[in-house]
């Protein structure tokens, strides 16, 4: 029996922890990094310059490529729940089986 499949709930449930983590931390760091540029989003010398249109293209695609991140993690995280409890039904059923 050397080809049993074994599921560790508790890590599927640590990664799920850990995506939302990384989601916070990159938006944090996001708006760390606009806090610091902040000049160039607001300030008078830059407005309506090409460095200023330019930022807020660049800003504009770095923040729907951060999006698109969290929206596949997101997924990823829904995709493990469902999968370790559909995993735990299975068991539940399978103990059943032997009176458990």
């Amino acid at each position: 029996m050397g080809d049993l499949i074994r599921y560790n709930y508790v890590g599927i449930k640590n990664g799920q922890d850990a995506i939302d983590k990384f989601i916070m931390q990159m938006d944090m760091e996001l708006d760390a990094i606009e806090s610091k540029l902040k000049p160039l989003d607001t300030g008078e010398a830059w407005s309506g310059s090409d460095a200023q249109v330019a930022y807020h293209d660049l800003k504009s695609q770095w923040r729907a490529a951060a999006g698109a991140i969290a929206e596949s993690l997101v997924a990823l995280k829904v995709a493990l729940g469902e999968g370790s409890e559909g995993i735990r039904a299975a068991d539940v059923r399978s103990a059943a089986y032997f009176g458990g």
